[in-house]
Formats: C-alpha cells, sequence, structure tokens
C-alpha cells in the first residue's frame, strides 16, 4: 500500500485495502499494521472524493490505533491519522466552517507527535521531528489561506518558523524534498507580508535545494547505467 500511495496510484490502494481488510477481521493490532491499512486506504477514498467513506474508515483506524501496545508508536501513528484526516476538509474549501477544522485536526496531530519521546528506540528521532516541521508548515499555511490579517500573518509566521528550524538543525536527517516544500512556504508568507527580498531568499535557496536534488538524481541513474553495462 505505501509503494501505491508514493505512486498515488488511488485505486489500487482502495482495492488492496478492500481484500487487506478482510483478512484483518478480528484481529488485535499489537504493531499498528491494521490501523494503517485503514488510514491509507481512508486516505485514497478521500483523495477521490468519497468523503462518506474515507472518514469511515478514519474512525476505524482511530479504533485501532489505540489498541498499538507501544505508546510512541501508538503517538506516531495517531499523529499520521489526525492529519490524513484533513484530506475530508480539504475536498470542501469553500465551507468556512471546514478551515477551522483543518486547524483542529493539524493541531492534534502536532500535539500527538510532540508527545513521542526522544530515543525511544521504536519510532526514529527523524521521523518524530520530519512529522513535528510538517505538521507546523501545515498549521503555517491554515493561517496564511485564512483572511489576511495581522493575527492570522502572526500565527503563520510562528508555526512556520518553527517547522524550518527543524529542516535547519542538522541533527535530523529529513528528506530535502520536504526541506523545499518548507522553504516554499516560508516564501509565500514573506511575500504575505511584503518583505519581498526574504520572500525572494528564500524562494532561491528552495530552488538551489532543487537543482542538487536534480544533479544527485542524474548522477545516480548514470551511475546505475554504467552499472550495468559492466
Amino acid at each position: 500500500m505505501m509503494l501505491y500511495g508514493n505512486q498515488s496510484r488511488s485505486k489500487e490502494i482502495i482495492e488492496l485495502g478492500t481484500e487487506l481488510k478482510k483478512v484483518a477481521q478480528g484481529k488485535n493490532d499489537i504493531d499498528g499494521n491494521i490501523s494503517n491499512i485503514y488510514r491509507r486506504n481512508a486516505l485514497a477514498l478521500g483523495e477521490l472524493g468519497l468523503d462518506d467513506a474515507s472518514m469511515n474508515d478514519f474512525r476505524i483506524a482511530l479504533k485501532f490505533i489505540q489498541t498499538i501496545e507501544n505508546k510512541d508508536k501508538r503517538l506516531y501513528y495517531l499523529s499520521l491519522c489526525y492529519e490524513n484526516m484533513t484530506v475530508y476538509y480539504e475536498n470542501k474549501p469553500f465551507a468556512s466552517k471546514f478551515g477551522d477544522s483543518l486547524l483542529y485536526f493539524r493541531k492534534k496531530s502536532l500535539s500527538a507527535a510532540k508527545q513521542i519521546r526522544d530515543n525511544n528506540g521504536t519510532v526514529s528521532n527523524d521521523l518524530k521531528y520530519d512529522q513535528i516541521a510538517f505538521d507546523n508548515m501545515a498549521i503555517g499555511v491554515s493561517y496564511l489561506s485564512k483572511e489576511d490579517t495581522k493575527a492570522n500573518i502572526a500565527s503563520a509566521e510562528k508555526y512556520l518558523l518553527e517547522g524550518l528550524k527543524i529542516h535547519e538543525n542538522e541533527e535530523y536527517n529529513i528528506p530535502s524534498t520536504n526541506k523545499i516544500t518548507m522553504l516554499n512556504q516560508v516564501s509565500w508568507l514573506y511575500s504575505e507580508k511584503q518583505e519581498y527580498q526574504k520572500s525572494i531568499d528564500y524562494a532561491l535557496r528552495a530552488l538551489e535545494l532543487q537543482k542538487k536534488i536534480v544533479i544527485l538524481t542524474v548522477e545516480w541513474n548514470l551511475l546505475n547505467f554504467l552499472l550495468i553495462l559492466i
């Protein structure tokens, strides 16, 4: 299911999820595998606009998550589930009340992620802080998307800079693609604040990082090609 998710193949996820849910019937979710099936299936349903079915599977996922034995793993999957549940409200962008629901679930996701212990031996610090950074970014973007007031801009800046701080901490090994997204959102923030030089600086940083990834990808593909020839 993760492979299909990385390829945005929602229909295949749903087909596989339907079969896996049959196998999971009546079993306990000690390690979080069953809740992951329901969570990923719910996300795929939501991405196809099947909102009611999506929310139903999310609720089942939450019930299974509560049965995961390891507390840190339970909190991590809880954080993922709360964040994924926002797909339901993202499908209704023109209903103002759902904007508050987006913030509500993103903050619940952030709260759960922050409760994960450092160096717990189950959920790595990299996963924990990647999730915290993402939640901060998502909350910041939610505030940027709201009415253009000083309070909303200030809240957006607070959360976005908290997330950026994690990405700039070399202690954590977080995918560069996630940092690129963060830098672009911070660029948007300063554009909204009319601090255009800062906005340009962050956008250029994102562009430079993107170029490095492209170069590394080309070099890696070339190396693999040469190894095949040898």
